[in-house]
Order: C-alpha cells, then structure tokens, then sequence
C-alpha cells in the first residue's frame, strides 16, 4: 500500500496545522490491514479509483460482540421475512434497473446530489467493492448491500432498499442482520463507516463500538466519547477540501 497526505486547513496563529491521509490500494494488499490503519475507500472523484482516506470510523469486535436489547427487537421485526443472496461482484449483473433502484433510494433519502449515477457506476468499478447482496421477500426485490470483504473483515459499506420499508427499521435490521451473518462466518471485525453529526447517531445503537481516533482504535463500551464527538462535530466543520481534491473531478 501506499500512505501519502494532503494539506488541509490551517491556524497559524495556535500552530494547528491539518493533513488528510490517504492509502493507495496495490495489488496484493490486505483489506484487513488497511481497514485496521483507520481508512475507508473513498469514492468522491470520478478519477480516483482504490484510494483509501482516513476518518473516524467505527467497528465491531465481532468475537464479543452481542444484539443489546433494541437490535433483538428489530431483529424479531423482521424474522425469516427475507431471502438473502450473496454474490460475489463479478458474479453479480448490473442492469439499468439495478443502478435505478439504487439512486431512487440516495434520491429519496439523503438527495439526487449525493449519488449521481456516474458515482455510482465509479463505485461499481473499485476493488474494494467485493460482495453484492441481494434481499427479496415473496419474490420481490426489497434492496441491496454493498460490502467490502475478505476473510476477516466485513464493511458494510452503502445498502439501498424500496420505499416501503422506509418505516419499519429495515435499514437498521440490514445492518444488524449482515453483522450477524459475518460473526456467523467465523470474521473479527465489522465496519460501520464513519461516525460524523448527527447523521450517524443511529450506529450508536450498537453497542461496544470501537472508533478510529487518528491513531488507535478506542474501546467505548457506552459509547459515550464517541457520543460526544458527534455532538460537538458541527464546532469543527470548515467550508474547504484539501488540496489533493482540490485538482480532482469531484462528484460534490
């Protein structure tokens, strides 16, 4: 793999000076140790491709981990009501009908703006993209899961499902369901994605979460601290991009 860094903002007056971090992706490399080292696969530029950026992401020691409470009643929601099919990507085709369900849902749920279709097809393309999963219920497609995988680590990385399951905590009972699925094949850890403001306040539902500090992977069993970080994100957040996007064609 390759580490390099990119200038970001700056405070010359208190000495704070901030760098972004980025891993290459090269043949041969683990998912496993890059995942490890604190970086996700970015996916924001439409000619960066198997690039890995550091952020605080969150994860689960799937050795000790355990449904709480809430996850069995939304397990117990849902139970046996969906088929599940795993495919490993190059088995998996890709339709017109299937890029257009998937960006109905970004549409609906988060704004056309944040999945344009030429992100989704650049994500499509990345290695780190490994396993499409398929759930349908009486012969009916309810979604899909992105997962990027290898022998000892599963990330969830986007999931995607109908409108009608909008309400019912499907979402939460995807991500529980594959994190049950992982333990279940014998995986120690499970990737949640980042942990930034409130639009990653439901992750908390999980309990024992581990999160990437910049350096070390922290252990917050109440998930206090990370409770904490997410709550006062919005007294950090700066209007600008570091200077390796800055010459790249972004999607956003």
């Amino acid at each position: 793999m390759k580490l390099f860094s990119s200038e970001f903002a700056h405070n010359y007056g208190t000495y704070s000076f901030g760098y972004c971090n980025y891993c290459k992706y090269e043949a041969g490399d683990s998912l496993s140790e890059i995942y490890n080292k604190g970086y996700l696969p970015y996916s924001g530029s439409s000619d960066v491709f198997d690039t890995f950026y550091m952020a605080r992401s969150t994860r689960l020691y799937l050795k000790d981990w355990k449904p709480n409470s809430e996850n069995r009643r939304v397990l117990r929601k849902h139970k046996d009501t969906f088929k599940r099919t795993k495919y490993i990507k190059r088995d998996f085709t890709i339709s017109e009908d299937f890029k257009e369900f998937c960006l109905n849902y970004f549409k609906e749920h988060h704004g056309k703006h944040t999945m344009p279709k030429g992100r989704l097809e650049h994500i499509l393309q990345e290695q780190a993209l490994t396993h499409i999963v398929q759930y349908d219920v009486a012969g009916e497609l309810a979604g899909y899961v992105f997962l990027a995988q290898d022998a000892d680590i599963t990330h969830i990385w986007f999931y995607f499902y109908a409108p009608e399951y909008s309400k019912n905590s499907f979402g939460m009972w995807v991500m529980l369901n594959e994190a049950l699925e992982a333990q279940k094949d014998g995986q120690v850890y499970f990737y949640l994605g980042t942990a930034y403001g409130d639009k990653s306040r439901y992750k908390m539902n999980f309990s024992n979460l581990e999160f990437w500090d910049g350096a070390i992977w922290q252990q917050d069993k109440k998930n206090n601290e990370v409770k904490a970080r997410i709550k006062n994100d919005h007294l950090d957040l700066v209007d600008s991009t570091d200077n390796f996007k800055k010459s790249k064609y972004n999607f956003f």
